[in-house]
């Protein structure tokens, strides 16, 4: 046992740890996912990227305050105007089509 304490390490990915904060616990993004709290732990720590689909999910869930955009940066996302959506510009949509032409 070493005597002296260890920092707290950093979330592997501060977007979803900011989601959990946002929403109050890991268990309550699970519950919005409809994933297990191990599953959110994993993304937590960086143990498996954040699925394309649910990163919809989790920007409307915090309310625009972590978007797909932070989540999957490599990922080519468009908006849709829609004034019901928390983010200003729109609902998030993959660009299936550079999907496409980068495979």
């Amino acid at each position: 046992m070493s005597k002296h304490p260890q920092p707290p390490q950093a979330p592997a990915n501060a977007h979803i740890e900011r989601a959990i904060q946002l929403l109050g616990s890991g268990v309550e993004l699970a519950s919005v996912l409809d994933r297990s709290p191990q599953f959110v732990s994993q993304l937590r720590k960086g143990e498996r990227p954040v699925p394309q689909d649910l990163c919809p999910l989790i920007e409307k869930a915090t309310k625009g305050e972590v978007t797909c955009e932070q989540l999957l940066g490599n990922v080519q996302w468009y908006r849709v105007r829609d004034k019901s959506w928390p983010h200003p510009a729109g609902r998030p949509l993959v660009d299936v089509a550079a999907s496409a032409q980068q495979a």
